[in-house]
């Protein structure tokens, strides 16, 4: 998981529980985790009839909140990927600047460099690069129901608040853009990327408008 610049945030990956006889086997969740699936075995009458009506059970399985919500992320500080015109800054750097930080509430917070001024060949050469700070889990995940929950989003010219799931290799692994948007957009942006040869069904099972049905990345 990556997010950038975004405030007040918590992290909650729940996944689905294994069930045996109308029961929750609690035992083998962890199990499951491991192994990167959790499949359903048959229940009785009753648990089926629930789960008609709930359609699937999730469980809690982590949370990234309060005064140690860092600890578990690194950040990104490399040459950005995106070419776009913004420096990725190291842990220490981004506290120093103040532009990530907990609250004394203890909520996590990263924040839009609001300071830095850049003229306009600075910004068509990129010779300085507007300050940013982009995080990623240390745990990896290949499954789960993943729950941000945000104070606060920045919007307006120059910002790109963005929550995402990649892969190691991109665009080979895989890209979905859980929430991005640049600039003074008005709605989010929901994206994925791939290898050549993916494309999206339509229509399907989501709404908003389908801007590109082509996932090539």
């Amino acid at each position: 998981m990556t997010g950038e610049v975004l405030s007040a945030l918590i992290v909650t990956l729940c996944v689905l529980p294994h069930l045996a006889y109308g029961a929750i086997d609690w035992k083998n969740i962890g199990r499951s985790l491991l192994r990167g699936s959790s499949p359903i075995v048959k229940t009785d009458s009753r648990l089926s009839e629930k789960r008609a009506v709930n359609k699937t059970v999730w469980i809690s399985a982590h949370s990234y909140e309060g005064e140690h919500f860092f600890d578990e992320w690194t950040f990104f500080n490399e040459k950005d990927p995106t070419k776009q015109v913004n420096g990725n800054l190291h842990r220490d750097t981004a506290f120093r600047e103040g532009l990530a930080y907990i609250t004394p509430e203890g909520r996590a917070n990263m924040h839009v460099d609001s300071k830095t001024v850049l003229t306009l060949p600075e910004v068509m050469f990129r010779t300085k690069l507007r300050k940013s700070v982009r995080i990623h889990s240390k745990t990896l995940y290949n499954q789960g129901l993943f729950i941000l929950d945000v104070a606060q989003a920045p919007w307006g010219c120059a910002t790109w608040p963005a929550y995402w799931l990649a892969g190691f290799t991109w665009p080979d692994d895989g890209e979905i853009d859980i929430i991005e948007n640049v600039h003074s957009n008005l709605s989010n942006q929901v994206a994925w990327h791939t290898d050549p040869g993916c494309w999206l069904t339509t229509p399907g099972n989501f709404t908003g408008i389908v801007g590109s049905t082509n996932c090539d990345g």
